[in-house]
């Protein structure tokens, strides 16, 4: 019989995305803050572990290969197995993940079943939620409250480093902006390509930036979006710069900080903003805010709410109708200014 005082080590699995891993971030620290002497480790997937870097309530971090190599995946197990793990929290809701949480040899395991497949015969308790009625934070605290464990905070974080802050500043000061010069974080990066608003508008919505507020302009995104924040940087004046493909993910959480406002579509950048505690307007169209929008009172959110919205597909078929594109400029710059605002920053 499961008894959570008998609880001293539990993995938490999360084999999602990098905004996903932050989101669940919340679950460690109240298993942490509820259960004084466990350990908590999180299995991730490649690609997404260094958002957890320097977390001062994780005890380790797994990573799992999206390739699936025999010799890899024994490797990890061995390791999962030798921390003889006596709760897994699978935070996942995938086929997968429930295996590995059976493979790691956790004697209790809790998950998630939204698609009522086979996997969930192999958790002891499934955590009920309806994920497409509440914000990802608290579904994922959801599985929290099924352990027994009450819930306090519930703020996503992340954890730069000192070193990360020194390289941000220079980076900036190398590209020709100071450290005290106020800035907006533009993200025209996004998983898939009907995620994203249009470039032209982040161009336009750069120069409103400069010439109406004049604040500089950071444009950002991984190695994928160089060329797009190439394109916008040059259609600008001389306080707009690229750092796209350049900086680590807390690197670009200790930039995010510094700046006065983030905009951009629905990706983990966003997230991090919000983690941050930097305002951010969030660009949405095929995914819910409701669900996976920016955590937290400040921001704002453009969504249109087409037909086919909220969506889960790997394409759209709506061409230039798509959700993204009736997202008017005006409409973000009318939200830039009211989050700005809302922070009493002078516009």
């Amino acid at each position: 019989m499961f008894k959570l005082n008998s609880v001293r080590k539990i993995l938490i699995i999360n084999l999602k995305y990098i905004g996903d891993v932050l989101l669940c971030t919340p679950v460690v620290e109240a298993l942490k803050s509820e259960l004084k002497d466990v350990s908590v480790a999180m299995l991730v997937k490649e690609g997404t572990e260094a958002v957890l870097y320097n977390n001062p309530y994780l005890d380790g971090i797994f990573v799992i290969n999206s390739q699936w190599r025999w010799g890899r995946q024994f490797r990890l197990i061995r390791m999962l197995r030798s921390w003889n793990f006596d709760m897994a929290i699978d935070l996942t809701d995938g086929d997968r993940s429930a295996v590995l949480a059976i493979l790691c040899g956790a004697d209790y395991r809790i998950g998630f079943n939204h698609e009522q497949r086979w996997r969930g015969a192999l958790y002891h308790r499934i955590v009920t939620t309806n994920r497409d009625k509440v914000h990802a934070v608290n579904y994922f605290l959801e599985a929290v409250k099924a352990v027994g464990c009450n819930v306090h905070h519930a703020d996503p974080h992340v954890y730069p480093s000192l070193v990360d802050r020194y390289v941000v500043d220079q980076l900036i000061q190398e590209k020709g902006l100071s450290t005290n010069m106020p800035f907006v974080v533009l993200h025209p990066g996004a998983r898939w390509w009907f995620k994203s608003w249009p470039v032209e508008r982040f161009i336009d919505l750069a120069k409103r930036i400069q010439k109406e507020l004049g604040f500089s302009v950071v444009v950002v995104g991984g190695s994928n979006d160089v060329e797009t924040a190439d394109k916008i940087v040059s259609q600008c004046g001389q306080w707009a710069i690229s750092v796209a493909g350049q900086i680590t993910l807390l690197q670009l959480a200790a930039l995010i900080k510094q700046a006065l406002l983030f905009v951009g579509n629905d990706a983990g950048p966003m997230h991090i903003a919000a983690a941050v505690q930097t305002p951010v307007v969030g660009l949405f169209g095929p995914t819910d805010p409701h669900v996976w929008g920016p955590w937290g009172a400040v921001h704002g959110v453009i969504w249109k709410q087409v037909d086919c919205a909220p969506c889960w597909k790997h394409d759209c078929q709506r061409g230039d109708l798509n959700c993204m594109r009736q997202i008017s400029i005006d409409e973000v710059w009318e939200s830039v200014n009211k989050v700005l605002k809302k922070k009493s920053i002078n516009v």
